[in-house]
């Protein structure tokens, strides 16, 4: 049995980490299960690990649950296969990985004893959602006034709630 799970934002090839700028933060999953062996594949259960930062948007074939990480693959003769689309949404820092597991639970037709296939797939972000620019001098006398210019701007495209700017100043520094 083979089992391709690739990351369409571009095709990549199997546990290959894929960049992807968060700008834009969809990623979607070709999964593909191929029967090789001589046997039909029976009661094949697709399971998938999001970590924390990929969340489940919709599938295709629809999820067996809301949270989109159980999905029924049809029962495949020798030779066949099927192939599922998952998307998914992405957020992050910048340069976290995140990893997608995959777990395929089938029997053979002919055997009673349940058989387990795991993958992963990768994904680095490589732009943020939000970014922020803080702009100044770098040096200053003492009693000074001095100016600083906070910037920032929302990337994602979508809505941000409840953003706050929290600033922390130094021991000694005085705000006016």
């Amino acid at each position: 049995i083979d089992v391709d799970f690739l990351c369409k934002e571009p095709a990549t090839p199997e546990n290959y980490t894929h960049n992807l700028h968060n700008a834009l933060p969809i990623s979607i999953y070709e999964v593909t299960v191929k029967n090789n062996d001589r046997q039909k594949l029976v009661k094949l259960e697709l399971e998938l690990a999001y970590p924390d930062g990929i969340t489940y948007e919709s599938s295709s074939p629809k999820a067996e649950n809301l949270s989109g990480n159980l999905f029924l693959v049809p029962d495949l003769i020798s030779g066949q296969n099927a192939t599922l689309f998952i998307k998914s949404k992405v957020n992050g820092n910048v340069n976290d990985e995140k990893k997608l597991g995959l777990k395929l639970h089938y029997k053979f037709a002919n055997f009673n004893s349940e058989f387990v296939k795991s993958k992963t797939s990768s994904v680095r972000l490589i732009a943020s959602n939000i970014s922020v620019e803080i702009t100044g001098p770098t040096n200053t006398n003492n009693a000074q006034l001095v100016v600083y210019s906070v910037k920032y701007k929302n990337n994602s495209g979508d809505d941000v709630q409840n953003a706050r700017v929290k600033l922390t100043y130094p021991q000694g520094f005085i705000f006016a």
